[in-house]
């Protein structure tokens, strides 16, 4: 059984506390129904961010590390998904994690990016969470951190061996060292692609969809679960979207969506859809603030009890599911025609 939560970079303590909620909530689900559970950490970089997810607080991100690596979660197998490129102290996070999935575009890396000086308790931190996965090897990380420190690629007879230039020397008293090649020049930022991270063992596989990604886990292709009750029970509401499309109603449906969740904790929201579109345009607009809600926050329903034709089809399959009456209709003809163009500009919206 997996359960996903999407953190929202940059991590702050507010984040940690959501996953130790969400984590509660999928141990005992799974518990419930005694299975094994996948917990995937999904790292999303919001829109309106444009530099990697930076800003992470440190102290937050290795409370949650530590979090990952404790004892209460050795029932579990936590994966770390990547789906964008990241930067700052959230990969010290995806350090911590069983198992690390990435996008096939998606890198990982750097790590120190907002800091000129790097404490030794930073470095610290990255020793130590490295050393309890061993997903990547302590000066590999340390690279990740640290874009002073030089690391090397040396042949032994076990394989590539990746140290620092100053570990060199303790390499070569246990092991017979040739050939040491520059991986990472002092003072370059190290930044690893997905495929660099796959060959060097770091990621386990390479995911471009949560179907690739459930597929990877040997889970049925909707069987990943998007869960906001896990963190707090579910709290309703209904709003209504009846008529033509207009940019008033979307906008008024826009306004209570953001009211009713930030503003009074809903979690779920159904969305009465009763309509045979009208603007392309307008229902374009709703379907992509849709899209843009934490599914791991919010559950969007698009319940339909008649019809939601031409444009309002947008709408619904914008929802995380769609509901309808035995004989109501979804698609098709409408209040207005449906151009090329406007399929086109469309066409990225995807259930």
């Amino acid at each position: 059984m997996g359960f996903s939560i999407r953190l929202s970079l940059p991590i702050t303590d507010q984040t940690t506390n959501r996953v130790k909620r969400f984590v509660s909530g999928a141990m005992e689900k799974a518990l419930a129904h005694n299975v094994k559970p996948y917990l995937i950490f999904e790292f999303y970089i919001p829109p309106s961010q444009e530099d990697f997810g930076r800003g992470s607080n440190f102290g937050a991100c290795y409370e949650l590390a530590n979090f990952l690596t404790s004892a209460e979660l050795n029932a579990a197998k936590t994966v770390a998904y990547l789906p964008q490129t990241i930067q700052g102290h959230a990969v010290l996070v995806v350090l911590a994690c069983d198992d690390i999935i990435m996008a096939p575009d998606a890198a990982i890396g750097p790590a120190g990016v907002e800091k000129s000086q790097i404490s030794e308790t930073i470095r610290a931190a990255y020793r130590e969470i490295a050393g309890r996965r061993r997903k990547l090897t302590v000066p590999l990380a340390l690279g990740l951190l640290d874009p002073a420190l030089e690391i090397l690629a040396v042949q032994t007879e076990v394989g590539t061996e990746y140290v620092a230039r100053e570990g060199l020397k303790e390499l070569q008293k246990t092991q017979t060292a040739v050939s040491p090649e520059v991986f990472k020049p002092a003072g370059e930022s190290l930044q690893l692609s997905s495929k660099k991270a796959r060959d060097l063992g770091f990621v386990t596989y390479l995911a471009a969809n949560r179907r690739d990604l459930a597929q990877a886990l040997d889970l049925p292709p909707l069987g990943i679960e998007d869960d906001p009750s896990l963190e707090k029970p579910w709290k309703a509401v209904r709003i209504d979207l009846k008529g033509p499309v207009t940019s008033d109603k979307v906008r008024q449906v826009q306004k209570l969506i953001e009211d009713q969740t930030s503003r009074h904790d809903v979690n779920f929201v159904c969305l009465w859809i009763e309509s045979s579109g009208g603007s392309p345009a307008d229902s374009g607009v709703l379907a992509n603030f849709l899209l843009t809600l934490n599914p791991s926050q919010v559950r969007t329903v698009a319940y339909i009890p008649k019809e939601a034709r031409a444009d309002a089809t947008l709408i619904a399959l914008a929802c995380d599911q769609v509901v309808m009456h035995p004989k109501a209709v979804l698609g098709g003809p409408g209040a207005l025609e449906i151009s090329k163009d406007d399929i086109a500009l469309h066409a990225a919206v995807d259930p």
